[in-house]
């Protein structure tokens, strides 16, 4: 069977006494899938849910054949609806996929400074890699998060 139009179709077939019919579904082939985050930062336990919307513009069902992974289960796990949850520390993709047509999402887990090193005498500053690198060259020392 070769779909040439969106649509549905029975497929009837007959051998004697004995038949069999099959319904056939052709849908819109899907060429992109953009997340609702290209980047994601939690804590551990933390959850959040990525959508993703598909190009073209489809049927929720086919929505639903979203499959969802985490290149990294140890650092953070994603269900079959988009939901992230953080694990431990580090970094992991979270993928959407349908077919061949795939996106990704960059997760990092971080853990942030106990709370008995939290007062007035201690700020928590959150860097990205560039400032922490000129803040390194300044004679400082980072600490690991």
């Amino acid at each position: 069977v070769i779909g040439v139009a969106e649509g549905t179709a029975q497929i009837a077939v007959s051998v004697g006494d004995y038949s069999a019919t099959c319904a056939v579904t052709v849908t819109k082939a899907i060429t992109a899938i953009t997340l609702s985050k290209s980047s994601l930062r939690l804590r551990p336990d933390s959850m959040q849910t990525l959508t993703a919307q598909l190009s073209p513009t489809v049927s929720s069902e086919v929505n639903q054949n979203i499959r969802w992974i985490s290149t990294n289960n140890a650092v953070a796990t994603v269900d079959n609806a988009g939901k992230v949850t953080a694990v431990s520390n580090g970094s992991t993709n979270i993928v959407a996929s349908i077919g061949t047509v795939t996106a990704t999402c960059a997760v990092t887990v971080y853990t942030t400074v106990p709370t008995a090193l939290m007062g007035s005498n201690y700020y928590l500053i959150y860097l990205d890699n560039a400032a922490a690198s000129m803040i390194e060259s300044k004679h400082c020392r980072r600490l690991p998060h």
